[in-house]
């Protein structure tokens, strides 16, 4: 065999690779929603055309779905981030609720059941976290008086900012959608470096469906008010007969 069989050998060979991890990667994204190996596929492609006759067709390695995908990525953080401020921050002037403040002594722990998932963040008021699946946008406010606020947002089609009291240590949101199937996302403040009393926990609900057929506990009744605003570690709900709250 002579060298320019062995490179044609040598480059069907690569191309055939390639366009196999390039079939693969979009079967992961569509199909088991992974992101699969981008760019792998589209390098050896163009690799193995470049070693052809053919050296034009190594412009097919831009079929590869991480070609695309990295700047439509890019571009859709901008403009989600975009819509985010917009939504958000008239809310935040309207209130009043004070700066961007960070605690190193406290964290947030958001867990998702349904996908046995806990996420650990660092704790920032007036900035918005978000999730992917199920989709939500929450930020942590506080007011003049050091009342605490969550305001959450599903990004959902005519949507608007929720505003509820967050007078506990943990929230819980039931009724997300996300495709075909709900989950409840968990909110909880968490301190690391003092002892806490336990957690107290209200729910909110995304349906009046939701709120019938669940089962999760009330919070307690008849707690205390904030002792101070520069320490709102203390505070407890307010009397609240039914804290099971449509979103």
């Amino acid at each position: 065999m002579d060298s320019a069989t062995a490179y044609i050998v040598l480059s069907i060979l690569l191309v055939c690779i390639g366009l196999f991890f390039m079939g693969l990667c979009y079967y992961t994204v569509y199909f088991t929603k992974s992101s699969g190996v981008p760019f792998l596929g589209g390098i050896i492609v163009a690799l193995g055309f470049l070693l052809s006759p053919y050296k034009w067709l190594a412009l097919l390695g831009l079929l590869d779905f991480g070609v695309w995908a990295l700047p439509y990525s890019i571009i859709s953080e901008i403009m989600l981030g975009k819509k985010i401020r917009k939504k958000f921050d008239p809310i935040y002037l309207d209130k009043e609720y004070r700066e961007k403040e960070g605690d190193e002594a406290r964290t947030i722990l958001v867990r998702i059941p349904e996908r046995e998932e806990e996420l650990e963040w660092n704790y920032w008021t007036r900035f918005e976290y978000r999730l992917r699946i199920p989709k939500l946008i929450f930020s942590i406010c506080h007011d003049k008086e050091g009342n605490r606020y969550l305001l959450s947002d599903t990004l959902q089609k005519r949507s608007e900012v929720d505003i509820f009291p967050f007078t506990e240590n943990i929230i819980t949101i039931a009724g997300l959608k996300a495709g075909k199937e709900k989950h409840t996302v968990e909110i909880e403040i968490k301190w690391k470096k003092t002892e806490r009393p336990e957690s107290k926990r209200r729910v909110f609900f995304d349906s009046d469906e939701d709120m019938e057929n669940s089962e999760n506990p009330k919070s307690s009744e008849g707690s205390e008010k904030p002792e101070s605003p520069e320490d709102d570690s203390n505070i407890n709900s307010e009397d609240n007969p039914n804290n099971n709250v449509k979103i």
